[in-house]
């Protein structure tokens, strides 16, 4: 999670894996770059807030 933070997308792993299993582990899929297109073009922003979005999960097993 430490290299999420560092590219800008703290504190959101932190909470996610917190809300699960809090074991220092979420699950990361890369969203397109539209998404942070679409964020500049809605929010009016000068360009994106972060490197790369993500979708974050929790790394626990589905039951």
């Amino acid at each position: 999670m430490e290299s999420l933070a560092a590219t800008g997308n703290a504190p959101v792993p932190g909470q996610v894996d917190a809300a699960g299993n809090d074991d220092g582990s979420v699950c990361a899929h890369p969203l397109p770059d539209a998404t942070c297109i679409y964020f500049i073009v809605t929010l009016d922003l000068p360009r994106c807030p972060v490197e790369t979005f993500y979708l974050f999960r929790d790394n626990r097993l589905a039951r």
